[in-house]
């Protein structure tokens, strides 16, 4: 699939800093001059993927500049996905992960994309249209441990990603919105074809655990989770999960560009026992824990 222009200038420019001193400045720098003539550009991932980016956006401009976005989080998703699956992403965002997953599922699969954002779910829509995603279907809503209505606050026009049910971790009010727990969401044969459920929710993610735990859900099915610490409820989805039969393992992704430049990304996967002290995406899985003991195994598609 052709790339629009503008990120196959980028793109070429992107392979010459790779080799100069202070290269996340500079890029910092093109992306700067970039979204001064234009915010918005149109980029192809690595999969061949169309994603609307907004480069004032942290995940959007990422996304621009390296075609992807937590490279061991989508290698693990690229794993652990095959024909006929069902994957659930809950703060699904603009769609990044819900796009990689409708051309992982097929036409048999599903990707039921939950995100509490009226505005950001306008933009996730956009991106399946262009990609006629047609089998990714769209949750307006908040997943959580209860029904009734939450408060929703955006992130700064910096990070959407940050946009949050827990006032204290966003940064101005955006509106109420229904929640409901996840179950309550998701059709019969979507339950029970659930491979993969992604929770990313700035903070909230407790209580949709909790909600999610309401229901018996196939011994296959995996929970890759965002735990902060400092949003207090981090022991309870670790405690929940590994008295539930779940082993843990962190997905150790490193977010600074620099490390997008020279190609490593982190520390790979490890096994954990306790609950991690600082913010981490854990996988929890009732899967034959071997099959993930192998960082190299599991992250074999990560590339610079």
């Amino acid at each position: 699939m052709k790339r629009h222009l503008a990120q196959v200038v980028d793109q070429w420019i992107i392979a010459l800093y790779r080799r100069l001193p202070y290269s996340e400045f500079l890029l910092r720098s093109l992306n700067f001059a970039i979204h001064k003539v234009s915010p918005h550009h149109l980029a192809i991932t690595r999969d061949g993927l169309r994603v609307q980016c907004d480069l004032r956006d942290f995940i959007q401009a990422t996304i621009f500049h390296f075609g992807e976005w937590e490279p061991y989080n989508t290698a693990l998703i690229k794993r652990l996905l095959k024909p006929g699956d069902t994957f659930v992403d809950v703060g699904a965002n603009i769609g990044y992960f819900s796009l990689l997953a409708s051309t992982l599922v097929g036409e048999l699969g599903h990707v039921v994309a939950v995100e509490a954002s009226p505005n950001i779910a306008d933009r996730l829509g956009h991106n399946l249209l262009i990609n006629e995603a047609r089998n990714v279907r769209i949750v307006n809503e908040a997943a959580s441990d209860k029904s009734g209505t939450l408060r929703l606050f955006s992130g700064r026009d910096n990070d959407s990603g940050k946009t949050t049910t827990i006032e204290a971790l966003g940064d101005r009010f955006e509106a109420e919105v229904t929640a409901r727990p996840l179950p309550e969401m998701l059709l019969v044969s979507e339950r029970a074809s659930t491979r993969l459920i992604k929770v990313d929710v700035e903070g909230a993610e407790a209580s949709v655990v909790r909600g999610l735990m309401t229901t018996e859900w196939p011994e296959t099915t995996c929970l890759l989770v965002e735990i902060r610490p400092e949003a207090g409820d981090g022991d309870n989805i670790f405690d929940v999960l590994t008295r539930k039969g779940y082993v843990a393992f962190e997905v150790v992704n490193d977010y600074r560009w620099r490390s997008y430049l020279a190609g490593v990304h982190g520390d790979g996967m490890r096994r954990l026992t306790e609950m991690p002290s600082s913010q981490a995406d854990v996988l929890f899985t009732r899967d034959d824990p071997s099959r993930f003991l192998s960082a190299r195994a599991v992250f074999a598609q990560v590339a610079p």
